[in-house]
Protein backbone atom coordinates (compact mmCIF):
# COMPACT_ATOMS: atom_id res chain seq x y z
CA UNK A 1 0.00 0.00 0.00
CA UNK A 2 0.86 3.50 -0.64
CA UNK A 3 2.14 6.32 1.73
CA UNK A 4 -1.47 8.54 3.63
CA UNK A 5 -1.95 11.39 4.20
CA UNK A 6 -3.21 11.34 7.93
CA UNK A 7 -5.07 14.72 6.87
CA UNK A 8 -8.69 14.54 7.14
CA UNK A 9 -10.62 17.45 4.85
CA UNK A 10 -14.10 19.18 6.01
CA UNK A 11 -15.58 19.41 2.44
CA UNK A 12 -19.03 21.37 1.93
CA UNK A 13 -20.88 22.20 -1.00
CA UNK A 14 -23.98 24.54 -1.80
CA UNK A 15 -26.38 24.51 -4.43
CA UNK A 16 -29.13 27.00 -5.17
CA UNK A 17 -31.65 26.57 -8.69
CA UNK A 18 -32.27 29.48 -10.17
CA UNK A 19 -33.25 30.61 -13.40
CA UNK A 20 -31.01 33.18 -13.23
CA UNK A 21 -29.60 33.78 -9.70
CA UNK A 22 -28.06 30.66 -9.55
CA UNK A 23 -25.47 29.73 -6.68
CA UNK A 24 -22.40 26.91 -6.50
CA UNK A 25 -19.90 27.66 -3.58
CA UNK A 26 -17.27 24.90 -2.30
CA UNK A 27 -15.86 25.15 1.08
CA UNK A 28 -12.27 23.01 1.73
CA UNK A 29 -11.74 23.29 5.68
CA UNK A 30 -13.77 26.34 5.90
CA UNK A 31 -12.28 28.55 3.33
CA UNK A 32 -14.58 28.60 -0.34
CA UNK A 33 -12.81 27.55 -3.46
CA UNK A 34 -15.31 27.98 -5.54
CA UNK A 35 -17.92 30.69 -5.77
CA UNK A 36 -20.23 30.96 -8.89
CA UNK A 37 -23.33 33.51 -8.69
CA UNK A 38 -25.61 34.85 -10.63
CA UNK A 39 -25.84 31.66 -12.92
CA UNK A 40 -28.74 29.86 -14.67
CA UNK A 41 -28.64 26.73 -12.87
CA UNK A 42 -32.32 25.86 -13.59
CA UNK A 43 -30.82 23.06 -16.49
CA UNK A 44 -28.56 21.01 -13.98
CA UNK A 45 -31.83 20.02 -12.68
CA UNK A 46 -32.64 19.51 -8.50
CA UNK A 47 -29.80 18.06 -6.11
CA UNK A 48 -31.46 15.00 -5.99
CA UNK A 49 -27.69 12.90 -5.15
CA UNK A 50 -24.47 13.48 -3.50
CA UNK A 51 -21.67 11.26 -4.96
CA UNK A 52 -18.29 11.25 -3.54
CA UNK A 53 -15.03 9.66 -5.20
CA UNK A 54 -13.01 10.53 -8.48
CA UNK A 55 -15.09 11.45 -10.75
CA UNK A 56 -11.89 10.83 -13.91
CA UNK A 57 -8.60 10.32 -13.50
CA UNK A 58 -6.04 9.00 -16.44
CA UNK A 59 -2.64 7.39 -15.66
CA UNK A 60 -3.17 7.29 -12.10
CA UNK A 61 -2.16 4.15 -10.01
CA UNK A 62 -4.90 2.22 -7.76
CA UNK A 63 -6.39 4.73 -5.31
CA UNK A 64 -7.94 4.80 -1.86
CA UNK A 65 -10.35 7.40 -0.68
CA UNK A 66 -11.90 7.33 2.41
CA UNK A 67 -15.30 8.80 3.40
CA UNK A 68 -16.57 9.21 6.98
CA UNK A 69 -19.27 11.62 9.09
CA UNK A 70 -21.10 12.68 6.41
CA UNK A 71 -24.03 15.59 6.81
CA UNK A 72 -27.01 16.85 4.84
CA UNK A 73 -28.28 19.86 5.77
CA UNK A 74 -30.30 23.22 5.10
CA UNK A 75 -27.82 25.32 6.32
CA UNK A 76 -24.05 26.16 6.91
CA UNK A 77 -22.42 23.99 9.12
CA UNK A 78 -18.77 24.74 9.17
CA UNK A 79 -15.86 22.73 9.30
CA UNK A 80 -15.95 19.96 12.52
Amino acid sequence: MGSCSEHVYCIEAYWLKSGSNGIATLWVDGVSTINVTGRDTDNYGDVTQVRFGIAEGYNIASTTIYGDDVIISNKYIGPV
